[in-house]
């Protein structure tokens, strides 16, 4: 089994519910406990905007600044707010983390929320 598919299993099956999102903010991978926290479906969420799945309280600039503070930190921790179909507003503590790859800085970014399943 290749590394990148042993990988995307343990994503897959992990209990904490994760998001990776490009430089543009646009995600690109959610895992299914994401899904099962939210109530959002796969064919709406892969190849949006970050933004375009929270409340209104976090408008683009909270995006744009966040990632922004991440060009000189590897970490940010806080709350991200979602507008969800089925549950309403969810707000979720999350650790956001810049991801490395052969000591270089890649594109992406792993948003975590960790004990919210």
């Amino acid at each position: 089994m290749g590394y990148f598919k042993f990988a995307r299993q343990i994503l897959d099956n992990s209990d904490e519910s994760m998001i990776l999102i490009d430089n543009q903010r646009v995600i690109q991978y959610v895992n299914t406990s994401f899904f099962n926290m939210t109530g959002f479906n796969k064919s709406g969420v892969i190849g949006t905007r970050l933004e375009d799945l929270s409340d209104e309280e976090q408008g683009r600039s909270f995006f744009a600044n966040l990632l922004n503070d991440l060009k000189t930190a590897d970490s940010w921790q806080g709350s991200i707010i979602f507008k969800t179909p089925e549950y309403g507003k969810i707000k979720c503590e999350s650790l956001v983390l810049n991801l490395e790859q052969d000591n270089e800085k890649t594109p992406f970014h792993l948003i975590l929320f960790p004990g919210q399943t």
